[in-house]
């Protein structure tokens, strides 16, 4: 139900882990040892569960056909955010006062991953010929204001959409949360 093997509290507890598979057959690994393999298909309506005593660590559910391996689906546990990543759609747009960048700004841990449990406040500061014409994050219960130029990430994840001018030079976005350090894109007009 959900893509997430983050449960800080709930270690030693049971869980019940289901996954969604068009696959024969699905075999479920929590931190390397087998759970065991569970038939999937119409007549499962395509859901396998297990009950697995929750550990920090890896989740990996392989599908097969037959006996050959056809898909491999890991989550992984992850620490604290102490970065953010940024990412643009974009590494140019043209000066028109109507090219859009879309950047999107993670949340990660130690190891480069995306903490799925992060909801910090992410404030952005833009420079250059560009403005900030919508912020979001996906979540569908969010009341926060879409115009503002801060969100809060939901799922480890919040976006960013810039608008050029019709001023040729460098976009930078920044964004900062608080205790992590800022992380900075540059976006090219002409």
């Amino acid at each position: 139900m959900l893509a997430d093997w983050n449960w800080k509290g709930y270690e030693g507890r049971p869980l019940e882990v289901v996954v969604y598979s068009s696959c024969e057959e699905v075999e479920l690994f929590s931190n390397g040892k087998s759970r065991g393999k569970k038939i999937t298909g119409p007549g499962t309506k395509y859901i396998a569960s297990w009950p697995v005593t929750y550990m920090k660590g890896e989740l990996k559910a392989v599908g097969y056909k037959g006996k050959k391996i056809v898909n491999t689906a890991i989550l992984q546990s992850t620490d604290e955010p102490v970065a953010l990543k940024i990412s643009s759609d974009a590494g140019q747009l043209i000066a028109s006062g109507e090219d859009l960048a879309y950047i999107t700004i993670d949340l990660n841990d130690a190891n480069g991953r995306r903490n799925p449990k992060a909801e910090n406040l992410v404030k952005f500061e833009i420079e250059g010929p560009g403005e900030i014409i919508a912020v979001g994050n996906g979540n569908p219960m969010s009341i926060e204001s879409n115009q503002l130029p801060q969100r809060k990430a939901w799922q480890g994840r919040c976006l960013v959409i810039v608008k050029s001018t019709d001023r040729p030079g460098t976009i930078k976005l920044t964004a900062l949360s608080e205790g992590l350090p800022s992380s900075t894109v540059s976006i090219r007009t002409k």
